[in-house]
Formats: C-alpha cells, sequence, structure tokens
C-alpha cells in the first residue's frame, strides 16, 4: 500500500493499492490526512480551524 499527495482529488482516494490524501489545500484550504491505528483507518479533513469530516477508510 502506497500513501501519497500530488495528485489532486475532490476527495481522499482510495484504491487496492495506494490512498491518495491530497485534496489541493493551497486552492481549497481543506487538508485531508488517514489515520492509522491497530488494523482502522479513517479519514480526517479539515478547513482552517474545522474538523470538516471524519470518516473511516
Amino acid at each position: 500500500m502506497v500513501v501519497h499527495g500530488h495528485s489532486i482529488s475532490a476527495r481522499p482516494d482510495e484504491q487496492l493499492n495506494r490512498i491518495g490524501v491530497d485534496i489541493g489545500a493551497f486552492r481549497t484550504g481543506a487538508l485531508a490526512c488517514l489515520a492509522l491505528e491497530g488494523g482502522q483507518r479513517w479519514f480526517i479533513v479539515a478547513e482552517v480551524d474545522t474538523v470538516v469530516e471524519a470518516v473511516a477508510a
């Protein structure tokens, strides 16, 4: 599994062999990250000072 940025998409992009987390923070003001704990993973998307979405991956 590869987790990467650089390829902008509207939402985090989860595929079989890769997860793209670049949602264009420089343009949209929203930043995404992938959280990992044990066998669980989820995305956190935040705008400026507000968490917009925390969803299971």
